[in-house]
Protein backbone atom coordinates (compact mmCIF):
# COMPACT_ATOMS: atom_id res chain seq x y z
CA UNK A 1 0.00 0.00 0.00
CA UNK A 2 1.33 3.45 -1.12
CA UNK A 3 2.10 5.73 2.02
CA UNK A 4 -0.23 8.57 0.86
CA UNK A 5 -3.23 5.94 1.51
CA UNK A 6 -2.49 4.68 5.07
CA UNK A 7 -3.99 8.40 6.66
CA UNK A 8 -7.06 7.83 4.44
CA UNK A 9 -7.14 4.11 5.59
CA UNK A 10 -6.54 5.00 9.48
CA UNK A 11 -9.73 7.59 9.53
CA UNK A 12 -11.59 5.17 7.74
CA UNK A 13 -10.99 3.15 10.61
CA UNK A 14 -11.03 5.50 13.21
CA UNK A 15 -14.83 6.87 11.50
CA UNK A 16 -16.20 3.51 11.21
CA UNK A 17 -15.87 2.07 14.55
CA UNK A 18 -17.36 1.71 17.72
CA UNK A 19 -19.53 5.22 18.42
CA UNK A 20 -17.93 6.77 21.61
CA UNK A 21 -20.60 7.14 24.14
CA UNK A 22 -20.00 9.61 27.52
CA UNK A 23 -22.56 9.42 30.33
CA UNK A 24 -24.60 12.65 30.61
CA UNK A 25 -24.59 14.70 33.51
CA UNK A 26 -28.34 13.49 34.32
CA UNK A 27 -27.66 9.92 33.44
CA UNK A 28 -24.26 10.44 36.02
CA UNK A 29 -26.70 11.86 38.37
CA UNK A 30 -29.40 9.36 38.08
CA UNK A 31 -26.91 6.51 38.54
CA UNK A 32 -25.23 8.46 41.50
CA UNK A 33 -27.82 8.86 43.45
CA UNK A 34 -29.04 5.30 42.85
CA UNK A 35 -25.66 3.84 44.17
CA UNK A 36 -25.32 6.73 47.00
CA UNK A 37 -28.81 5.48 48.52
CA UNK A 38 -27.78 1.85 48.75
CA UNK A 39 -24.45 2.01 49.79
CA UNK A 40 -24.45 5.38 52.32
CA UNK A 41 -24.58 5.39 56.20
CA UNK A 42 -25.30 8.06 58.08
CA UNK A 43 -25.50 7.20 61.59
CA UNK A 44 -28.63 8.29 62.97
CA UNK A 45 -30.03 9.42 60.15
CA UNK A 46 -32.91 8.13 57.34
CA UNK A 47 -33.41 10.32 54.85
CA UNK A 48 -31.03 9.30 51.63
CA UNK A 49 -28.40 11.77 49.38
CA UNK A 50 -30.31 13.79 46.93
CA UNK A 51 -28.32 14.02 43.74
CA UNK A 52 -29.12 16.23 40.38
CA UNK A 53 -26.84 17.08 37.77
CA UNK A 54 -25.72 20.13 39.08
CA UNK A 55 -25.39 19.65 42.61
CA UNK A 56 -26.07 17.04 45.81
CA UNK A 57 -27.19 17.31 49.34
CA UNK A 58 -25.31 14.90 51.75
CA UNK A 59 -26.88 14.54 54.42
CA UNK A 60 -24.87 14.48 57.79
CA UNK A 61 -26.35 13.65 60.87
CA UNK A 62 -28.88 15.08 63.19
CA UNK A 63 -28.60 17.09 66.54
CA UNK A 64 -30.95 16.88 68.81
CA UNK A 65 -32.13 20.18 70.78
CA UNK A 66 -33.07 19.19 74.02
CA UNK A 67 -34.73 20.90 77.40
CA UNK A 68 -34.11 19.47 80.52
CA UNK A 69 -37.71 20.28 83.37
CA UNK A 70 -37.72 18.72 86.94
CA UNK A 71 -34.54 16.10 86.33
CA UNK A 72 -36.74 15.16 82.78
CA UNK A 73 -35.19 15.53 79.50
CA UNK A 74 -37.23 16.39 76.76
CA UNK A 75 -36.10 16.47 72.69
CA UNK A 76 -37.71 19.91 72.00
CA UNK A 77 -36.87 19.39 67.73
CA UNK A 78 -34.09 17.47 65.99
CA UNK A 79 -31.68 19.94 63.24
CA UNK A 80 -30.33 17.88 60.66
CA UNK A 81 -26.85 18.72 59.24
CA UNK A 82 -26.18 18.12 55.76
CA UNK A 83 -23.89 19.77 53.22
CA UNK A 84 -25.47 21.60 49.79
CA UNK A 85 -22.87 20.58 47.19
CA UNK A 86 -22.33 22.40 43.74
CA UNK A 87 -20.35 19.95 41.59
CA UNK A 88 -18.58 22.90 40.21
CA UNK A 89 -17.26 23.69 43.57
CA UNK A 90 -15.47 20.47 43.57
CA UNK A 91 -11.59 20.44 43.75
CA UNK A 92 -10.75 17.07 44.60
CA UNK A 93 -12.57 13.80 45.28
CA UNK A 94 -10.68 10.79 47.39
CA UNK A 95 -11.76 7.66 49.25
CA UNK A 96 -10.26 7.67 52.41
CA UNK A 97 -10.18 4.35 54.16
CA UNK A 98 -9.31 4.12 58.11
CA UNK A 99 -9.74 1.05 60.42
CA UNK A 100 -11.63 2.37 63.22
CA UNK A 101 -14.36 3.74 60.78
CA UNK A 102 -16.22 3.23 57.54
CA UNK A 103 -14.88 3.93 54.17
CA UNK A 104 -15.92 7.54 53.55
CA UNK A 105 -15.49 9.32 49.90
CA UNK A 106 -14.71 12.95 50.98
CA UNK A 107 -15.28 15.81 48.43
CA UNK A 108 -13.07 19.03 48.94
CA UNK A 109 -14.48 22.41 47.57
CA UNK A 110 -16.11 25.35 49.21
CA UNK A 111 -19.20 24.24 50.36
CA UNK A 112 -22.13 25.06 52.85
CA UNK A 113 -22.98 23.03 56.20
CA UNK A 114 -26.22 23.72 57.07
CA UNK A 115 -28.87 22.86 60.07
CA UNK A 116 -32.44 22.57 59.37
CA UNK A 117 -35.08 21.03 59.80
CA UNK A 118 -35.93 20.67 55.99
CA UNK A 119 -33.18 21.16 53.15
CA UNK A 120 -35.48 23.43 51.78
CA UNK A 121 -35.38 25.94 54.62
CA UNK A 122 -31.75 26.17 56.30
CA UNK A 123 -31.83 27.53 59.75
CA UNK A 124 -28.01 28.57 59.67
CA UNK A 125 -25.21 27.81 56.92
CA UNK A 126 -21.57 28.31 56.94
CA UNK A 127 -18.72 27.49 54.58
CA UNK A 128 -17.30 24.27 54.39
CA UNK A 129 -14.14 22.89 52.83
CA UNK A 130 -14.82 19.51 52.93
CA UNK A 131 -17.84 17.19 52.21
CA UNK A 132 -17.88 13.72 53.54
CA UNK A 133 -20.61 10.70 53.59
CA UNK A 134 -19.59 7.25 54.76
CA UNK A 135 -20.41 3.51 53.56
CA UNK A 136 -22.08 0.95 55.41
CA UNK A 137 -19.13 -1.48 55.76
CA UNK A 138 -20.77 -4.05 53.54
CA UNK A 139 -20.28 -1.62 50.34
CA UNK A 140 -17.55 -3.43 47.78
CA UNK A 141 -14.60 -1.56 47.47
CA UNK A 142 -14.89 -1.89 43.99
CA UNK A 143 -18.23 -0.07 43.68
CA UNK A 144 -16.92 3.37 46.23
CA UNK A 145 -14.07 3.56 44.10
CA UNK A 146 -17.34 3.76 41.08
CA UNK A 147 -18.70 6.53 42.79
CA UNK A 148 -15.77 8.62 43.35
CA UNK A 149 -15.05 8.74 39.32
CA UNK A 150 -19.23 8.87 38.83
CA UNK A 151 -18.48 11.96 40.74
CA UNK A 152 -15.53 13.49 39.66
CA UNK A 153 -17.38 13.01 36.14
CA UNK A 154 -20.17 15.46 37.42
CA UNK A 155 -17.64 18.01 38.45
CA UNK A 156 -16.17 18.39 35.14
CA UNK A 157 -19.35 18.30 33.34
CA UNK A 158 -20.29 21.49 35.51
CA UNK A 159 -16.46 22.87 34.86
CA UNK A 160 -14.74 21.94 38.11
CA UNK A 161 -10.93 22.75 38.07
CA UNK A 162 -10.14 18.99 39.65
CA UNK A 163 -6.90 18.45 40.94
CA UNK A 164 -4.25 16.67 39.13
CA UNK A 165 -3.73 13.31 40.85
CA UNK A 166 -1.04 12.53 38.66
CA UNK A 167 0.63 15.37 39.13
CA UNK A 168 3.93 14.06 40.89
CA UNK A 169 3.81 10.55 39.93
Amino acid sequence: MKKSHLPMVVCLILLTGAPLHAQTAEESAAWLQSKLRTYVFIPGYSTSVSVSASSAVLPRGGDEVTETKDGVTHIIKVLTNYSRVRFSDVTDVVKVTNPHYSTSVRLTGHFLLCWTNTTDHPLGCFSSLNADFFFSDSTPSDEIDRIVKAIRHLAQLNGAKLVDDDLFK
